[in-house]
């Protein structure tokens, strides 16, 4: 997922609606390399209230950028 530093990483997981419709709750693991763009990448947990867990790859370093598709499996609400 491309983002826009930690602000837009925060914006678009925040923007994540789970399967069941409810919000995820996500939380930062760490810097896991180099991603296809050349930039570090970060990984998150995000976790569904019904505990499913998916992890989100996120590159911060794209400008203005927001992504607009969603993890698998999931839907995202429009950019604000």
């Amino acid at each position: 997922v491309r983002a826009s530093g930690p602000p837009g990483q925060r914006a678009y997981l925040s923007r994540l609606n789970c399967p069941d419709g409810g919000k995820p709750a996500y939380g930062r693991r760490g810097s896991v390399g180099t991603g296809i763009y050349g930039f570090i990448v970060d990984a998150y947990t995000v976790q569904c209230p019904d505990g499913s867990e998916v992890t989100a790859f996120m590159d911060m370093y794209h400008g203005d950028y927001q992504e607009t598709e969603p993890l698998p499996g999931f839907t995202i609400d429009p950019p604000f």
